[in-house]
């Protein structure tokens, strides 16, 4: 196991499920440019935003941050 930061843990799982940054940002109900933000490092999401992602990624809010995969 390794653990990656936030900003990259996101586009890693963004990437795997093949979604672009606006499609990921529909599916959140946030702008695409949030999500950039988020995968830059320069923000992470408020909490609620945070479940939203968690819930698409089927990972949970403290997988999402902590970044730990296999």
């Amino acid at each position: 196991m390794f653990e990656i930061d936030f900003a990259d843990n996101l586009r890693v799982l963004r990437l795997k499920k093949q979604f672009t940054q606006k499609e990921l940002a529909e599916l959140v109900g946030v702008a695409q440019p949030a999500i950039a933000d988020y995968e830059s490092g320069k923000y992470k999401p408020k909490f609620d935003v945070a479940t939203r992602l968690a819930k698409i990624f089927d990972v949970t809010v403290e997988t999402l941050y902590s970044g730990q995969t296999e």
